[in-house]
């Protein structure tokens, strides 16, 4: 299996960052997928950037016989930001839904100067919901993905958590563009939650595998 990689959204469009020795395990099942070799040229991967932003793949995998050194220089393409938020669960096996910009999401935000990221992630989830009340139960993961402002390509990090809160009120934030702040069983999130990104996807299924582990 592989051990390492990353796991980036362009445009929804996926970039897998991983190591050469890695690439054996690496399944390119469709025409739109495709995987390129990183030889410490910057230029490999501002097109393999441009081809995803252009949306010419859904699927790219770039690897390196070192991925944290790919990923190092993949950064110096961008202004990183870091987030951090929360998959919150209640005391009735809901989770926490936002609907935002048309998508459905979960709660997140970007980290204050001086705040831990366990800190950002509990008042952006209190903020953006009306929560007064929240815990931090375990680390989920962190998702990457990629927009732009003006001529500024910019990387979004955000690291998350499994929370929780028996809280029943909730309040959208307005000013965040928050439209609906709404616990969801799991099987109505899975049927009803739509559209949502790939990245808020990847973040569901984590949690999923770690609720299913914990259980057995």
């Amino acid at each position: 299996m592989v051990k390492g990689f990353y796991n980036i959204y362009i445009n929804e469009g996926q970039l897998q960052l991983v190591n050469s020795s890695d690439m054996p395990f690496v399944i390119l099942q469709e025409k739109t997928q495709t995987s390129v070799e990183y030889k410490n040229d910057s230029a490999i991967l501002l097109q393999s950037i441009r081809n995803l932003e252009k949306g010419k793949y859904d699927r790219l995998v770039v690897h390196a016989d070192d991925v944290e050194r790919l990923f190092r220089d993949f950064k110096k393409l961008f202004v990183c930001i870091e987030a951090c938020g929360g998959l919150v669960v209640n005391n009735r096996d809901e989770i926490l839904a936002i609907f935002r910009r048309k998508h459905w999401d979960f709660p997140k935000g970007k980290m204050e100067p001086g705040e831990s990221k366990r800190q950002t992630a509990i008042r952006e989830v209190k903020e953006e919901c009306g929560l007064k009340n929240v815990e931090i139960v375990s680390k989920l993961g962190t998702t990457y993905h990629t927009f732009s402002t003006s001529d500024k390509r910019k990387l979004k990090v955000s690291y998350w958590y499994i929370m929780e809160s028996y809280d029943k009120k909730l309040v959208p934030q307005k000013d965040e563009d928050i439209e609906i702040a709404k616990w969801m069983s799991v099987k109505d999130f899975l049927a009803k939650a739509k559209p949502i990104y790939r990245n808020i996807v990847d973040v569901f299924e984590a949690y999923l595998i770690k609720a299913s582990v914990k259980k057995s």
